[in-house]
């Protein structure tokens, strides 16, 4: 698991992110909030910090906070939607202008923040949104917030035959930016063999959180409580496990919050299976 060098644009988003994430509850308390509509799987990996470059054929001077709302037109790479919906706030921090390589514009987008899902028809361009639904997404993220004493949990994908084998600690590496991770619980999940067999190798509980030795654009997020699971859990024969895998993309949003309940009490009852077994 090694971190590559190419966090141009992140270095812009830790920069930048902080002066625009902060203006964006007054905006929205105003009721000045722009929407975009981004088709699927498009805009769930945007929810998901995967996907940090928006193409569009057409600039904007707007910087600030953007309410993604998921398109309605259905997609085989995301049968489980959410279609028609708002989806996230994303912070709009720039605008590249086209290049020889792309004649698109290129709007460079950080700092992913959930929203209570609520059914809407969105509009072409980038546009206002009626003050009402701009207060509702803000009350949405009033009640998150309060309700974050509670632990969440994160899967991270690793795969040995291209990342090498893992290490003794108990760490992941991500570029995401997340909040108060502290507290939260990670379960890793390796990947290997054709056809592909997935096992469970270990979770742990986050204690500590810093910028990767090796390249600071990335984190090193770790902990020293956790529990490595000898033998390995294997997962793909679960009944339940398609569908978890489904919800994350085939694991290729990285470092990934799991918001099924469903799944996670899947992951515990397998966990407490193994112990057990010893």
């Amino acid at each position: 698991m090694r971190p590559n060098k190419d966090g141009q644009v992140r270095v812009i988003a830790d920069v930048a992110q902080r002066g625009v994430a902060a203006s964006w509850d007054r905006e929205v308390a105003m009721g000045e909030l722009r929407a975009l509509v981004v088709r699927q799987p498009w805009a769930s990996r945007i929810l998901a910090g995967t996907k940090r470059i928006e193409y569009r054929s057409w600039s904007t001077n707007y910087r600030g906070p953007v309410l993604i709302i998921a398109g309605r037109a259905r997609s085989a790479e995301a049968p489980d939607g959410p279609y028609g919906v708002t989806l996230c706030l994303v912070d709009l921090l720039a605008v590249r202008t086209p290049t020889a390589a792309s004649d698109f514009y290129q709007w460079v987008l950080a700092n992913p923040r959930a929203v209570v899902q609520q059914p809407v028809v969105g509009r072409l361009g980038l546009y206002s949104v009626p003050k009402s639904l701009a207060q509702s997404v803000r009350r949405s993220r009033r009640r998150r917030s309060h309700k974050r004493s509670a632990m969440r949990d994160f899967v991270v994908y690793h795969i040995p035959e291209q990342m090498g084998p893992l290490g003794k600690s108990f760490e992941v590496i991500s570029k995401k930016r997340f909040r108060d991770l502290l507290g939260d619980r990670v379960w890793l999940i390796s990947g290997e063999g054709k056809p592909r067999q997935y096992f469970l190798e270990y979770s742990f509980v986050i204690d500590d959180i810093r910028p990767h030795p090796n390249d600071p654009s990335w984190s090193l997020i770790s902990g020293r409580k956790g529990d490595r699971y000898s033998p390995r859990i294997r997962l793909d024969q679960a009944s339940w496990f398609p569908g978890f895998r489904r919800k994350q993309g085939s694991f290729a949003f990285g470092f990934n919050v799991i918001g099924t309940t469903e799944h996670v009490q899947a992951l515990h009852r397998a966990a407490e299976r193994n112990t057990k077994r010893k």
